[in-house]
């Protein structure tokens, strides 16, 4: 009975055919890092800002996301996208990742679920 609003698919790969999918299950409201050539006409909301925190998959690494964050900075004001793996991080990798929170925290970010931004949008 649990019905997951946000959709990413596999390898953030979809395609119009997946759109076409989504909409016709009305709890989907929100994919992430939809193709925009498959998004034509969709009412989805597609967050796609993404800020990469893993230089690879699984592998979370401060110094690389710090460069990724000030190098999109101004592309993305409104909202940043961070994906990640945890079911590849060791302790070392989580360390990391705590790194990057205490670090935007000191920037002041706000942290929000993708169903929370979906319906601020819907308010404006």
């Amino acid at each position: 009975g649990i019905k997951r609003q946000p959709f990413g698919a596999p390898f953030n790969k979809s395609d119009s055919n997946c759109i076409k999918a989504l909409e016709q299950r009305q709890h989907y409201q929100i994919i992430l890092f939809g193709n925009p050539l498959g998004m034509a006409g969709s009412k989805l909301t597609n967050l796609k800002n993404r800020v990469n925190m893993e230089s690879a998959t699984g592998v979370v690494n401060f110094d690389y996301f710090t460069t990724q964050y000030k190098e999109n900075l101004a592309s993305y004001p409104d909202y940043m996208v961070l994906q990640g793996h945890p079911n590849k991080w060791d302790a070392a990798r989580l360390a990391e990742f705590a790194k990057i929170l205490d670090y935007l925290q000191a920037q002041h970010c706000e942290f929000i679920l993708p169903v929370e931004y979906h319906q601020a949008l819907k308010k404006k």
